[in-house]
C-alpha cells in the first residue's frame, strides 16, 4: 500500500511540475522555481517508492544519488516565496551559496561512488549525518520565509484586487505544510536516537506523508491557477524604475484609468488583477502599478476596493435594499466572498455593512 501511495504521489508531482513549467511565461521565475522544487521532491519520492517495493538493489546506488536532493528543497522554497514578493526577481550568481549543503553532500556521494562503496549507514548514523543537518537547514529557511511573508503579501496586494483568492494563503500553506514535514523528520530523529521502535521502516512513514503533501500541493495549486502566473513585469533592462512614469505621463494615465473605471466598471469582476486591467487599458502593468502608487498613494488592492465599496454603498441606499442579502450584495459589487466584503468595507468606512445598514434605517426614521 505504501508503495502505491508514494508512486502516485511521485506521478502527481511530475505532472504538477510539468504543468508549472509549461504554464511559465516570460519572466515567470516563480513558476519555474516551484516546478523545479516539485520535480526534485518527486524524484526523491520515486526512489523511496522503488526501494520500498524492490529494495535498493533494483536501481543500484539510487539512494546515494537522490538523497542530496533534500538539501535543495528549503532554498528552492525560499526562492519561490522571494520571487512572489519581488517583481522582476532573478537568481544571481552569488545565490549559489544557498546550494552549498547540496554540493557538500553531492560531493560525498561522488566520492562514495568513485570508491565503489555504498554508503551503508545504519539508521542512527544516517539521522545524525543527514536528517539532523537537513532539519537545521529547513528550520532556518522556514524562519526566513515566515519573516518574508509580509513583503510577499504587500507585493501581491499591489497586483491583485482579491488576494485572498490567490497567493497569500498559498504561501502560508506551502510554508506550514513544509514545516509539518520537518516535524516528522524531527520525530523520526528523536525516536531513533532515543532507541524507540518506530516501525520496520520509519522512512516509509515519512515519505508516505510527503506523498500526501504532494497531493495537497497539487489540489491547492491547480484549484487556484493564479499561483502559476508571475507578478507584474519589471521595467525593461536599462530602464530606471523611478523615472518610468514622468509627471505628464502619470497625469494622462491617471485620467485614462479613472475614466475607464467609471465607464466600464471593471471592478465588478472579482477576478480583476493588475495584469488584467493593464491589458484592457493597453498599458504595461508596471506603469499602471507605479501610477496608482504615486499619483493616488494607493496599492492596486485598495484602489479597486474603493470602487467596490462605493458600489456597495450605492446598492445599500437604493430602494428595496433591505431585502438584499449581504452575500448577493458582495458578489454583485465585485467581492469574491462575504468575509472579504465585510473586512474591506470596515477597513475603508470604519463600520461593517450590517452596521451601515442599521445606520441608514435609523437615519430614515
Amino acid at each position: 500500500m505504501a508503495f502505491w501511495i508514494m508512486a502516485a504521489g511521485a506521478a502527481q508531482g511530475c505532472f504538477l511540475a510539468a504543468l508549472l513549467a509549461g504554464k511559465a511565461r516570460r519572466g515567470a521565475t516563480a513558476s519555474l522555481i516551484l516546478s523545479l522544487l516539485v520535480a526534485l521532491i518527486s524524484l526523491r519520492l520515486a526512489e523511496v517508492a522503488l526501494a520500498t517495493r524492490w529494495g535498493h538493489g533494483f536501481i543500484p546506488n539510487a539512494a546515494q544519488v537522490t538523497f542530496p536532493l533534500i538539501f535543495a528543497f528549503p532554498p528552492l522554497l525560499f526562492f519561490y516565496v522571494e520571487s512572489l514578493g519581488r517583481a522582476g526577481f532573478r537568481l544571481r550568481f552569488r545565490d549559489w551559496i544557498h546550494g552549498l549543503p547540496f554540493i557538500i553532500f553531492a560531493a560525498w556521494v561522488v566520492i562514495s561512488l568513485a570508491s565503489g562503496r555504498f554508503l551503508g549507514l545504519d539508521a542512527r548514523l544516517e539521522s545524525l549525518l543527514i536528517d539532523f543537518p537537513w532539519l537545521i537547514q529547513a528550520s532556518i529557511y522556514s524562519a526566513f520565509i515566515l519573516l518574508r511573508h509580509p513583503a510577499a503579501v504587500n507585493r501581491i496586494r499591489e497586483s491583485d484586487a482579491s488576494p485572498e483568492r490567490t497567493n497569500i494563503g498559498w504561501i502560508r500553506f506551502l510554508t506550514w505544510t513544509f514545516l509539518g514535514i520537518g516535524l516528522l523528520v524531527a520525530i523520526r530523529l528523536v525516536g531513533l536516537l532515543a532507541g524507540f521502535r518506530l516501525g520496520p521502516e520509519p522512512r516509509v512513514i515519512l515519505y508516505t506523508a510527503i506523498s500526501f503533501l504532494i497531493y495537497l500541493w497539487g489540489y491547492r495549486g491547480l484549484s487556484q491557477p493564479e499561483v502559476l502566473f508571475p507578478l507584474p513585469a519589471a521595467p525593461l533592462p536599462g530602464q530606471k524604475p523611478d523615472a518610468a512614469v514622468d509627471a505628464g505621463r502619470g497625469s494622462s494615465l491617471r485620467a485614462k484609468v479613472l475614466a475607464f473605471m467609471e465607464s466600464e466598471k471593471p471592478y465588478l469582476d472579482a477576478d480583476l488583477s493588475l495584469h488584467g486591467l493593464a491589458a484592457r487599458l493597453d498599458e504595461p502593468p508596471y506603469l499602471l502599478s507605479q501610477m496608482i502608487n504615486r499619483e493616488l498613494n494607493l496599492n492596486f488592492f485598495t484602489f479597486v476596493n474603493h470602487y467596490r465599496v462605493n458600489e456597495a454603498k450605492k446598492r445599500l441606499v437604493a430602494p428595496g435594499s433591505e431585502r438584499l442579502k449581504l452575500l448577493a450584495l458582495a458578489l454583485e459589487s465585485g467581492f469574491a466572498s462575504k468575509s472579504s466584503f465585510n473586512r474591506v468595507f470596515k477597513d475603508l468606512t470604519g463600520v461593517t455593512p450590517s452596521e451601515f445598514q442599521r445606520q441608514l434605517k435609523k437615519n430614515n426614521r
